[in-house]
């Protein structure tokens, strides 16, 4: 089948079937009920595709996540909901191409602006749930059971978190505890905070990293969908750490906070800063910068392949090196990195 509905929004891949082949999830709306329909279009291969209905018309879906809750190597769905009294709608897979639904009931009818974030908080090796709303804050829910049973705990230490808009969860020092990463919106900033995990469901307060533009959460159309593919941790200068990478769709930016034995405000980078055209690339790059003084770009592996000074732009030879993935670490007059992903054909 043709994936060119207009109707249908992307919302991820998954292995549905467990045949080694990635599938398509997918939501579509019904305007005249209010409702949203959860379909997987399962990958046959050859580029064709088969419509699998998971859900239909039961619920209004606001943000969808895939992730392996459970650690059976087979992909879940996460929802969250505006039904009343039901936030949350989980799908554990079967391992069968089925589907067994678990809702987390809560007192609140359901939640407004939302992200979703899953990872292990207390070492038991199934994946917790973490939520930011923007009137209600900051909540976490224990999964028991493959989230048969729930735990709702509220951050006492972020009872004063408003404006919540984001919350992405990831061990940043390697301590085995994941830290939080917040984001908080108002009229004129987005910040973005870090919270150092200290334990199950445990952290220290917040401390600001940085800010970038802000505005009114109409921005960040439609909802939660949108919200959750902005800010990713990922080791974007290949120093074995994870630093935060962020989109700002108020500002059209996109910003690096590089972790410098956590995460330091000092360390962060512009990545519009610098140009390096084209991309992808195969014989010559143009590497195009008012603030570099040199540049270094560097393998998967972390060791540096090639580099020299730079002048306002240069242009690079690059046909020796192997096809793959790199990354261009430009320094500037400060001593602050400018970091370009370059990919080699």
């Amino acid at each position: 089948m043709p994936l060119g509905n207009i109707s249908y929004e992307v919302e991820g891949s998954l292995d549905y079937d467990g045949d080694g082949r990635k599938d398509v999830l997918v939501t579509e709306d019904d305007f005249s009920s209010g409702m949203t329909s959860l379909y997987v279009l399962r990958n046959k291969g050859n580029f064709t595709f088969e419509k699998i209905t998971v859900e239909q018309n039961k619920r209004n879906i606001f943000t969808v996540i895939t992730v392996d809750i459970n650690g059976d190597k087979r992909d879940d769905i996460i929802t969250v909901t505006s039904s009343d009294f039901t936030p949350f709608a989980i799908f554990v897979s079967n391992a069968d191409g089925t589907f067994t639904t678990r809702e987390i009931k809560g007192n609140d009818k359901y939640f407004l602006q939302h992200t979703l974030s899953l990872t292990d908080m207390d070492k038991d090796g199934d994946l917790d749930l973490a939520m930011m709303d923007y009137e209600k804050g900051l909540w976490f829910f224990e999964n028991q059971n493959n989230f048969t049973t729930t735990v709702r705990r509220k951050g006492t230490s972020f009872d004063t978190v408003t404006n919540g808009l984001m919350v992405h969860c990831d061990d940043l020092n390697g301590d085995g505890w994941p830290e939080l990463i917040v984001g908080t919106l108002t009229a004129t900033t987005l910040s973005i905070q870090v919270s150092k995990g200290t334990g199950p469901f445990e952290f220290d307060a917040l401390q600001n990293v940085g800010t970038l533009l802000g505005g009114t959460g109409d921005g960040f159309a439609p909802q939660g969908r949108a919200i959750t593919r902005l800010l990713h941790t990922i080791d974007i200068n290949a120093d074995g750490k994870k630093d935060i990478v962020m989109t700002s769709t108020f500002d059209k930016k996109h910003v690096a906070w590089i972790n410098n034995s956590m995460i330091s405000s000092s360390n962060d980078l512009d990545l519009s800063e610098a140009s390096v055209h084209p991309n992808p690339a195969t014989d010559m790059i143009h590497i195009t910068s008012d603030l570099g003084v040199t540049y270094h770009i560097i393998n998967t592996s972390g060791q540096t392949v090639k580099q020299s000074d730079l002048q306002n732009g240069c242009t690079v030879d690059i046909s020796h090196l192997s096809s793959g993935t790199y990354i261009v670490d430009i320094l500037d007059h400060n001593n602050k990195h400018i970091i370009q992903k370059l990919i080699k054909h």
